[in-house]
């Protein structure tokens, strides 16, 4: 749905303000528009981006949940939704929002992978993380670094 003209002005400052670095003026911004266009994908994908930046993980967990039911295929807004929980400390959930991402993203995200690989390994199942770090690593040959480095996956 296009946006109305108030708040397309208005994503147009929060984009100019993102390149400005000046996230907490972005979401003022943001924040100003009403009704329908709130739910516009713009809108949503912005709004998480953003609460990811100023670290507010109850805001980004909300955000992600919105766009995952409305659009199911956006392997950002799981991932994120996830990273919130996770930094929430809420582990319990995470499983269960990557369990249910994987139909939606499992056959081409890396990061869908990689994170059940982390909360397996976190769990104590090292042959499910390591056969989940793997199929990460063909999804994304840079993962093979990155899991060497994860104190996640140091069990491994």
């Amino acid at each position: 749905m296009p946006l109305t003209v108030t708040a397309s002005r208005r994503m147009k400052y929060v984009e100019g303000y993102a390149a400005l670095e000046q996230p907490n003026e972005a979401i003022e911004e943001l924040e100003a528009i009403e009704g329908k266009d709130r739910q516009s994908i713009r809108f949503l994908l912005w709004r998480l981006a953003l609460y990811i930046e100023v670290e507010k993980w109850d805001v980004v967990d909300e955000a992600a949940r919105v766009v995952t039911a409305g659009f199911p295929k956006n392997e950002l807004a799981w991932i994120s939704w996830a990273g919130a929980l996770t930094m929430q400390n809420r582990r319990e959930e995470v499983m269960a929002t990557l369990l249910a991402a994987e139909p939606h993203i499992g056959k081409k995200s890396a990061r869908l992978h990689y994170n059940f690989g982390c909360c397996y390994s976190l769990q104590g199942d090292q042959k499910e993380a390591m056969r989940r770090i793997e199929i990460a690593c063909k999804l994304d040959d840079s993962c093979n670094q990155r899991a060497q480095e994860d104190p996640e996956l140091k069990g491994m």
